[in-house]
């Protein structure tokens, strides 16, 4: 006090010069306003204006503010890469989502759908779950049979023949024709009837 007013101590106005120290511990800051960071000099040092989180002990950022990403330490704005097909991208620049008819097989890469498909596929696989009319679904895949649809058919081959008909069917010449009413026990292998009920066996028939 001097003459009656109050003055600010010389050595308090010298060592608590920090403008940017919310809080002291004697000479020494102890917190920083919000945006800094108490720097090794003991100094409130300014963080990336760009920086949504800040550590602050090291001064690191580890959150952006919305439309950045973190790189090196720093906020920058994220490379937009141009991912053919590509429908929607994260902000990393990466795709988490093809247009229609294509799926996304890793994160920077959309692949066609087979056209088979009709439209209908597994989004995370790629593989039909349906297809156009005249082809036949298995495995995931759309067969064209050589023969034609056989309702009765349970399996194609590769080259689009039957392999395995349905319960009660039998393969004669890649088609799939049905067990005689009256056989009772056949044998597939040999497409021959064992037994038939009132009946003689004959073939793969009951006579």
């Amino acid at each position: 006090m001097s003459n009656g007013d109050c003055l600010v101590s010389q050595a308090v106005s010298s060592s608590n010069s920090d403008v940017y120290c919310v809080k002291w511990n004697g000479a020494s800051c102890t917190t920083c306003a919000s945006g800094f960071f108490l720097s090794q000099t003991g100094k409130c040092q300014q963080a990336d204006p760009l920086c949504k989180t800040l550590n602050q002990v090291t001064g690191i950022c580890v959150e952006c503010y919305q439309g950045y990403v973190l790189n090196s330490n720093s906020c920058v704005i994220p490379v937009i890469v141009q991912i053919p097909f590509c429908q929607t991208t994260s902000a990393a620049g990466t795709c988490v989502e093809c247009i229609d008819n294509y799926y996304l097989k890793n994160s920077n890469s959309c692949t066609p759908v087979s056209i088979l498909c009709g439209g209908k596929y597994n989004k995370v696989t790629g593989q039909c779950t349906g297809c156009t009319e005249g082809y036949f679904l298995q495995g995931g895949e759309c067969i064209y049979p050589a023969m034609g649809i056989d309702p009765a058919c349970e399996k194609y081959s590769a080259g689009g023949f039957c392999d395995k008909c349905s319960l009660g069917f039998y393969l004669l010449s890649f088609k799939c024709t049905q067990i005689d009413n009256y056989c009772t026990k056949f044998e597939y292998t040999t497409s021959t009837c064992t037994e038939c009920y009132n009946k003689k066996p004959q073939g793969a028939g009951c006579v």
